[in-house]
C-alpha cells in the first residue's frame, strides 16, 4: 500500500508587523501589517498618524496628518526575503505649516499653512534582510503621482484664509527603513 503525504512548504512566514523608523524619526507613529497569501505575493497595509505641534512658536510649526497606504508586493525570490517590487495607492489628510521638506518638494510650506487631502499611486522597490529569529530589516523607495487639494492660510496660528488650490505632484511617494517582526508558521 502506498501512503500519500503532503510535503511541508518551505514558505513559513505568512504575517509580519512592522514600523518605519524614518517616519518615527519625524515624530510620526506608524504601523504596518503584511500578509503573504502565496510565496511570491504579499499585501502590506500601512497607517501613520501625527497629531501635534512642534513647540509653542508663533509660526505654527506642525505636520499633522494621517495616511493609509496599502501595497501589493511581488517578491523576486520568496515573500519576506530579498528583493521586491510593489504598487501602492494612498490617501492622506493633512494640516501642515512652517516645515522645510527636502528636495524642494513644497517650498511654500515654510511660509503658509496648508490643510487638505491627497491621493495618488506609486511604484516601489525594496529589499528585506534577515536579522535574527523572527526579525528582518526592510529598505524601500517609492516614486509616483499625487493629487493634492488644499486650503492655504497665513502661517501664524489662526492665520487668515488665503485661497483654495490643488497641485499635481510627481516624485517620491514612499521611503522606508522598517523593523519587521515575522510571525512564523508551517503550512502543510
Amino acid at each position: 500500500m502506498i501512503a500519500l503525504s503532503l510535503p511541508i512548504i518551505t514558505h513559513a512566514q505568512e504575517i509580519a508587523v512592522k514600523t518605519n523608523l524614518l517616519y518615527a524619526a519625524t515624530t510620526t507613529p506608524n504601523l504596518a501589517v503584511e500578509w503573504a497569501p502565496t510565496h511570491k505575493l504579499s499585501i502590506d497595509l500601512q497607517g501613520s498618524y501625527n497629531g501635534w505641534h512642534f513647540g509653542k512658536s508663533e509660526r505654527n510649526r506642525k505636520i499633522k496628518h494621517w495616511l493609509i497606504q496599502p501595497e501589493l508586493r511581488f517578491w523576486i525570490y520568496e515573500a519576506f526575503d530579498g528583493h521586491f517590487l510593489g504598487i501602492h495607492p494612498f490617501y492622506m489628510k493633512y494640516n501642515a505649516s512652517n516645515i522645510h521638506l527636502p528636495l524642494r518638494i513644497w517650498q511654500d510650506l515654510q511660509d503658509h499653512r496648508f490643510e487638505g487631502y491627497g491621493t495618488g499611486i506609486g511604484f516601489s522597490y525594496g529589499y528585506q534582510w534577515y536579522v535574527g529569529n523572527h526579525w528582518n530589516l526592510e529598505f524601500e523607495f517609492g516614486f509616483g503621482y499625487a493629487y493634492l487639494n488644499y486650503d492655504r492660510y497665513e502661517c501664524s496660528p489662526c492665520g487668515a484664509y488665503l485661497n483654495s488650490e490643488h497641485k499635481h505632484y510627481f516624485g517620491p511617494t514612499k521611503l522606508g527603513v522598517s523593523l519587521v517582526y515575522l510571525f512564523k508558521s508551517t503550512k502543510r
